[in-house]
């Protein structure tokens, strides 16, 4: 819920970081209340990303927001993500 800017970036850094080490085989990260994503967010999730892809694991982001998806495309990192618009799309996938 919120922003994810420098502010928050670290407890969601440290999180990943914790998810990841304890062996999840995939993380799935809800932005449907993400009001707020700036570059530090945005360079979180994508070292997250590639954390998990260096062990064939993967990160999936749920985001329905038309402003926050258009920040992944304009940084052209869409394609470095699952991105899914809801949490059931991400179990339907399955």
């Amino acid at each position: 819920m919120g922003d994810v800017d420098l502010a928050t970036a670290g407890y969601l850094e440290q999180t990943l970081v914790d998810a990841t080490e304890a062996g999840a085989s995939e993380l799935v990260i809800d932005l449907t209340g993400c009001s707020f994503l700036d570059s530090r967010g945005l360079e979180t999730l994508m070292a997250a990303s590639d954390r998990l892809q260096r062990s064939d694991r993967t990160l999936a982001l749920v985001l329905s927001d038309p402003s926050l998806m258009r920040i992944f495309e304009i940084t052209h990192v869409e394609d470095r993500f699952e991105i899914y618009p809801s949490v059931s799309a991400v179990r339907g996938r399955r």
